[in-house]
């Protein structure tokens, strides 16, 4: 449960810290302009150049609001490229695009959902009909008590052993184990007892 938790309030940040509009816009452009002497031969290519430069700016503010969370290690900034498209970034640069926030966001749902299912897999889910199969098992291998304590302690032993033997079948039929575990006559028995019969079957 902590884990499924931790999950969700990671996403959430995530959401939280998405891309919002960048505060005074029309500022942060004036002086991206100034500051790296940009000119555009037209409005229509400033125009353009703009709404690639607001697109990164979000980016980089998103990306910086994780970083104020502690959620990564490092900020972003506005650099020479902020008006580029990333076919130009590419060509500048020599190598394949950043990452980008959106990529970030789907590996934290991936991560938070291999997470959880682990953690499930290694969790045994409680046994359906326990009262039925302790029946059953008695029955099958005519074991009986001395007294009503020490059934209930069997019992609290075969259940472990029935938890085991199910968490480790679904991973079978998950293709994650290539061997099934089964039920017997030393599942109501402890480690101990059983390593003794181990040890006296050696001899």
């Amino acid at each position: 449960m902590k884990v499924i938790v931790f999950c969700f309030v990671l996403i959430a940040l995530y959401h939280l810290a998405s891309a919002k509009p960048v505060d005074d816009l029309d500022g942060k452009w004036e002086k991206f302009k100034a500051d790296f002497q940009k000119k555009y031969d037209s409005p229509e290519e400033e125009a353009r150049r703009k709404e690639l430069f607001r697109q990164t700016a979000e980016q980089v503010e998103a990306h910086n609001a994780l970083h104020a969370q502690g959620l990564v290690t490092y900020t972003q900034g506005i650099n020479h490229f902020a008006d580029l498209t990333s076919e130009e970034r590419k060509k500048y640069l020599g190598f394949g695009r950043p990452k980008n926030l959106l990529n970030v966001k789907m590996k934290v749902v991936v991560f938070c959902v291999v997470l959880i299912a682990v953690f499930n897999l290694a969790t045994p889910a409680p046994v359906k009909d326990v009262d039925a199969q302790w029946e059953k098992y008695k029955t099958d291998f005519n074991k009986k008590y001395d007294t009503p304590a020490e059934e209930t302690r069997r019992k609290q032993l075969f259940v472990k052993s029935l938890e085991e033997v199910e968490s480790h079948n679904l991973k079978y039929e998950q293709g994650l184990v290539t061997w099934t575990k089964g039920i017997n006559q030393f599942s109501d028995w402890t480690p101990e007892e059983f390593k003794k019969i181990q040890g006296v079957r050696r001899e």
